[in-house]
C-alpha cells in the first residue's frame, strides 16, 4: 500500500512538474517580449536627461545611405530608396519648400523681427544695396524663370528673404556639408544620406521593418553599391539582435555543459532531474519578474542562465547527501539548514541590488531571488521524493576532491599573496566610462557609422540644451529669457518666436518703418526701376507687407523642425543644439536648465556608478555578515565564511589587470553576486567542518565541485555573449567563482581543521 502511494506522488509531482514548465512556457512565449531601454541601464539620476533625448526630435531621426562608386548611381539609389521608405510608411515625408513657402517666410518677417536682425535690414537699404538687388531682379525677371520668381520679387525686390534664411540655416547642424538635390552629400559625390523623421515609434518592431527593408533593396543594388540606416533605430536594433542571439547561444552552451557535468560525475538517470529544474525554474522566475515590473530586459533574460547554474547546487547537494547517507536524519537535517543559509545569504546579496536605482538591476534581483526560492522548494521537497531509494556509491577519491594539499602556514601565504594580487589589480583595472561599451556594435555598423561621419564632419563638440516649462508658451518665453540673461545664441529663440515676443517683434517692426524710411525706400526703388526700365508699380505689394506688418500672419516654421516635445509630467521643453562649451553648461546650471552632452554624461555616469557600486557592495557585506554570524553564532565564523569571497576578489581584479580587459559599469551586479555565490562556498566548509566523520561522508567536496561547476555552466558561458554587458558579467562570473570555489577547496579546510 505504502509503494502504491508513493507511485500516485512520484506521478502526481511530475504532472505538476509538467504543467508548470508546458503553461509557464506558452504563456511566456505569447506575453514576454523582451524590451530594450537606455533608461533600464542607467541610474535615476540621470534619467530625466535621457528620457529628455528620447521624447526629442532627433532620437526620431534616421539616416537613409547609399554609397556607391559614381556620383550618378548614389543619386539615383537614395531616390529610389526614398520613394521604398515613403512607400511603407516608415519615414514622413519631408518639407519641400515651393514658390508659395517664399513667399510666406517673407510675410513673416515682421513675426521674426529681432534686434539682431536691424543691422542686416539697414545693410539691404543702402542705395548700393538696392541698386544690386534691383540688377539681379531685371536679369531674373527676363530670364525663362520669370513666371516664377515674379510674384516673389514683387513682395521682396530687397532680397529681404535672406534674413529669414539666415535664421533658418542656425538650426541646420550640419551647414557646412552639401546638401544637393535633398540629400546630405559626400565631397565626391559617392555618398547620399536622406535625413529622415520616423514615421513610427523608434522601437525594435520598426527596426526590424526598417532591417528587412533594407536587405530587400540591398538585393537590387548594382554592384559595388552599398545601402543602409543609422541613428537611434540602427543601435536598438543592433542591440537586440545581439541579444537575442546571444540567448540562443547561452542557453544551448549551458545545456551542453550541464550536459557534460552530468555524464563525468553523475551517470544516474534519477540524477537527470536535476538538470530539469532550469527549465522550470527559469520561465516562471522571467514571468514573476514580468509581472512586477510590467516589462523585463533581454539582458535580465540573459542573466537567466545565473538561475539555471545556481537552480543546480540546490539538488546536487541533496542528491549527494542522500546517495552516500540518505537515511541518516543528522546528514539531511544538516543538508536542509545548510541549503536554507545559502538561500539566504544569496538572496540577501541580490536584495542588496534594490539599493541601486537602476532598473534592469532590480529585475535582475527579482529573477535571481525568485527562481533561487523555486530551486530551493524543489531541491527540498520535492526531488527527495524520487531519490529516496538510490544505491549507495563510494566517494570517487580523486586528486582534485582532496582538500588538505596545503597546511595552515601554506593557506596564510596564499591569502597574503592574493590580498596584494587584489591590491594591485584594483589599481591598475582599467574602467570604462565610455556609454558605447554598453552597446553591442558589429564592425560592418561601426564601418558604416565611419563613413557617414566622414561626411557630416565631427559632431562630437554638439550638446543639448533644454529649456522646460509648464506649456508651450511657457517653455518659448524661458527659451528667450535664457538667450538674453546669458547673452548666448539659440536658434529656435530665433526662429521660434513666443506669442509675446512676436508682438514685440511686429512693434520694432513698426518703429523701424518709420514713414520718412519708407518714403526714402520708395524713391530709392523706383528710380532703380525706371533706370532698368521696370513698372515701379509692380513694387507696392512689398510696401502693403511693411504697412500692414499687424497682420501678416506667421509662417509655420514647425515644418522645417519642432523644437517644443512634450514631458511625462504635462510639461514641455525647448530642445536646443548648442556648442559643447564650459558658458553654456555654466549658464544652464544658473537657469535650471538640462544641458547633455558626450563628455559631461559620461562623467556623471561613472560617478553616480561608483556611489552606487559601493553602496550595494557594502550593504551585501553587512547583511550577510549579519545573517552569518546570526547562523553560526559565531562572528569569527562568519569572517572565516566571507574568506572566499575576499580572494576571488582579489583574484577577479588581478586577472583583469593582467588580461587588460576593459571594464565597463555593469561589473557592479557582478559584485553582490560574487558575495552571496562565495559565502555560499564558505557556508558549506563550515558546515562540514562541524559534522562528524560519518556524516562528512555524505557531505563531499564531489558535491561542492560538481554545483561550482555547475553554476560555471550556467553563468561563466556569459563570456561568450557579443554584448558588452553580459560578457562582462560572464567574465567577472568566470573569475569570480572559479576564484571563490579554489579557496573554499583549498585554503578553507587547513584553517578550519586548525582552529577545530
Amino acid at each position: 500500500m505504502k509503494l502504491m502511494v508513493t507511485a500516485h506522488t512520484k506521478r502526481l509531482l511530475l504532472a505538476v512538474i509538467i504543467s508548470a514548465l508546458v503553461g509557464s512556457c506558452v504563456w511566456g512565449l505569447f506575453h514576454i517580449h523582451p524590451k530594450e531601454s537606455i533608461q533600464g541601464l542607467i541610474p535615476a539620476s540621470l534619467r530625466e536627461q535621457v528620457e529628455l533625448f528620447e521624447r526629442s526630435p532627433l532620437n526620431r531621426k534616421v539616416f537613409a545611405v547609399v554609397l556607391a562608386q559614381d556620383e550618378e548611381t548614389a543619386l539615383e539609389q537614395a531616390q529610389l530608396l526614398q520613394e521604398e521608405l515613403l512607400e511603407r510608411n516608415l519615414i514622413k515625408p519631408g518639407f519641400v519648400p515651393t514658390a508659395d513657402t517664399a513667399l510666406a517666410l517673407v510675410r513673416s518677417l515682421p513675426t521674426h523681427f529681432s534686434t539682431t536682425d536691424m543691422p542686416l535690414l539697414q545693410d539691404k537699404l543702402t542705395p548700393q544695396s538696392i541698386r544690386k538687388s534691383m540688377e539681379d531682379n531685371y536679369e531674373k525677371l527676363i530670364g525663362l524663370e520669370s513666371f516664377l520668381v515674379k510674384p516673389l520679387l514683387q513682395i521682396d525686390p530687397l532680397h529681404l528673404i535672406e534674413i529669414m534664411t539666415r535664421k533658418l540655416a542656425l538650426l541646420n547642424p550640419h551647414t557646412a556639408v552639401r546638401y544637393e538635390e535633398g540629400f546630405l552629400t559626400s565631397q565626391d559625390g559617392k555618398l547620399r544620406a536622406g535625413m529622415y523623421d520616423l514615421a513610427t515609434p523608434a522601437d525594435f518592431s520598426s527596426a526590424q521593418k526598417m532591417n528587412q527593408i533594407f536587405r530587400d533593396f540591398s538585393t537590387q543594388l548594382p554592384a559595388g553599391t552599398e545601402a543602409f540606416f543609422l541613428g537611434g533605430l540602427r543601435y536598438t536594433a543592433e542591440n537586440v539582435t545581439a541579444i537575442r542571439h546571444d540567448l540562443w547561444k547561452i542557453g544551448a552552451l549551458a545545456l551542453l555543459s550541464l550536459a557534460i557535468i552530468f555524464a563525468v560525475f553523475l551517470r544516474n538517470k534519477l540524477a537527470l532531474l536535476i538538470y530539469v529544474l532550469p527549465l522550470i525554474v527559469t520561465p516562471v522566475a522571467a514571468l514573476i519578474t514580468y509581472k512586477i515590473f510590467g516589462q523585463i530586459s533581454g539582458i535580465t533574460l540573459g542573466f537567466g542562465s545565473v538561475v539555471a547554474g545556481l537552480s543546480v547546487d540546490y539538488a546536487v547537494y541533496v542528491f549527494y547527501a542522500m546517495e552516500q547517507g540518505g537515511k541518516k536524519i543528522g546528514t539531511r537535517r544538516h543538508v536542509t539548514s545548510h541549503l536554507w543559509a545559502a538561500f539566504l545569504t544569496s538572496s540577501l546579496c541580490f536584495a542588496a541590488l534594490f539599493a541601486s536605482s537602476i532598473e534592469i538591476f532590480r529585475q535582475i534581483a527579482v529573477f535571481a531571488i525568485a527562481g533561487l526560492f523555486l530551486s530551493l522548494l524543489l531541491a527540498l521537497y520535492v526531488l527527495p521524493v524520487y531519490w529516496q531509494t538510490l544505491p549507495c556509491r563510494p566517494v570517487q577519491n580523486k586528486l582534485i576532491f582532496k582538500n588538505h594539499f596545503l597546511s595552515k602556514r601554506g593557506a596564510w601565504m596564499w591569502i597574503g599573496l592574493l590580498l596584494l594580487l587584489g591590491i594591485w589589480g584594483v589599481q591598475h583595472t582599467h574602467f570604462s566610462t565610455d556609454i558605447q561599451s554598453l552597446n553591442a556594435l558589429s564592425t560592418v555598423f561601426k564601418n558604416q557609422r565611419q563613413a557617414l561621419e566622414q561626411t557630416l564632419g565631427n559632431q562630437t563638440h554638439q550638446a543639448l540644451l533644454f529649456i522646460k516649462g509648464n506649456t508651450q508658451e511657457d517653455a518659448l518665453e524661458h527659451n528667450e529669457q535664457f538667450a538674453r540673461q546669458f547673452q548666448l545664441p539659440l536658434a529656435t529663440a530665433e526662429v521660434f518666436p513666443s506669442q509675446h515676443a512676436a508682438l514685440q517683434h511686429k512693434t520694432a517692426w513698426h518703429h523701424f518703418w518709420t514713414a520718412e524710411q519708407i518714403n526714402t525706400t520708395r524713391k530709392q526703388i523706383t528710380q532703380e526701376a525706371v533706370r532698368l526700365g521696370l513698372t515701379p508699380q509692380a513694387f507696392e505689394p512689398f510696401f502693403e507687407m511693411i504697412e500692414n506688418a499687424a497682420h501678416q500672419p506667421a509662417f509655420d516654421m514647425t515644418q522645417f523642425y519642432d523644437p517644443l516635445v512634450p514631458l511625462a509630467d504635462g510639461s514641455w521643453a525647448v530642445v536646443n543644439l548648442v556648442p559643447d562649451e564650459k558658458n553654456f553648461q555654466a549658464a544652464a546650471e544658473k537657469f535650471g536648465a538640462i544641458f547633455i552632452s558626450g563628455p559631461v554624461l559620461q562623467r556623471t555616469l561613472l560617478t553616480s556608478i561608483k556611489e552606487q557600486a559601493v553602496r550595494v557592495v557594502w550593504l551585501a557585506i553587512l547583511i550577510n555578515l549579519i545573517a552569518v554570524s546570526l547562523l553560526f553564532g559565531s562572528v569569527r565564523k562568519a569572517l572565516v565564511a566571507f574568506l572566499p569571497v575576499l580572494l576571488a576578489a582579489c583574484f577577479t581584479f588581478a586577472c583583469f589587470a593582467l588580461l587588460k580587459v576593459e571594464v565597463n559599469l555593469f561589473v557592479l551586479v557582478f559584485l553582490p553576486l560574487l558575495t552571496g555565490l562565495g559565502i555560499d562556498y564558505g557556508i558549506f566548509q563550515l558546515v562540514r567542518a562541524q559534522m562528524g566523520a560519518n556524516e562528512q561522508t555524505a557531505y563531499t567536496s564531489q558535491a561542492l565541485w560538481v554545483a561550482a561547476l555547475s553554476t560555471l555552466a550556467g553563468f561563466g558561458v556569459l563570456i561568450f555573449a557579443s554584448h558588452g554587458v553580459l560578457f562582462i558579467m560572464g567574465l567577472s562570473s568566470f573569475l569570480g567563482i572559479s576564484g571563490a570555489v579554489l579557496a573554499a577547496q583549498f585554503i578553507l579546510p587547513p584553517l578550519l581543521k586548525e582552529s577545530k
